[in-house]
Parts: C-alpha cells; structure tokens; sequence
C-alpha cells in the first residue's frame, strides 16, 4: 500500500510486523521470514526492486520485526541497522520472542 509519496506498507502477513519501504532504498523491519516471496511480490507490484535496498533498519528484536534479516540481507546486499541494546539479540537469536509464534 503506499502511504505517501516513496513510502510503501508492504502488509504484515499473519506473524509479520510491518514492513516499510522509503524511497526503495531503506526497508523499516523485514518481518518473520515466513512470508518472503508475498513481500517480494509486493515489492515488484510497487517497482520496488530489492537489490535497490541499501538498508535495513531494524526497529526492536522481536522475532515478527527481524527474524528475516539474513535472508533480506541476502536477498538485498543491504547493511543492517539496529540499536546496540538488540545487537546481541539479532545475532544470537536469543531474546527475540520465537517461541510466541511456535
């Protein structure tokens, strides 16, 4: 959905947060992971186009909001962004609330 100009909601699916896309360079959160080949099917209906992604801002590490960060991270080439506090987090995958969504 766009929201303004250069400002796309690519919706949240079931266990997803929202996912923000802003000038089709910046991704805000990149969701559960589950659901990747829907956000990339938005993203081509919007002329976004992933390898134009240059960063990924992560907004808290919860599972819904960052378990796909590898696999963005791949799929795009972009650097990650998140609050040192969530760093350990993001990297060992403890703390991010997984098992709310088992």
């Amino acid at each position: 959905m766009k929201i303004a100009e250069g400002i796309h909601l690519l919706d949240g699916a079931e266990f997803d947060s929202n996912v923000f896309c802003i000038d089709n360079e910046l991704m805000v959160d990149c969701g559960s992971g589950f659901f990747i080949d829907e956000t990339l099917a938005q993203m081509e209906e919007y002329g976004i186009k992933p390898k134009e992604i240059k960063m990924i801002a992560i907004t808290h590490a919860h599972f819904d909001h960052c378990g796909g960060v590898k696999e963005w991270k791949e799929i795009t080439g972009a650097k990650v962004f998140i609050h040192e506090g969530d760093r350990k987090a993001l990297e060992t995958g403890e703390g991010v609330m997984a098992e709310e969504f088992e």
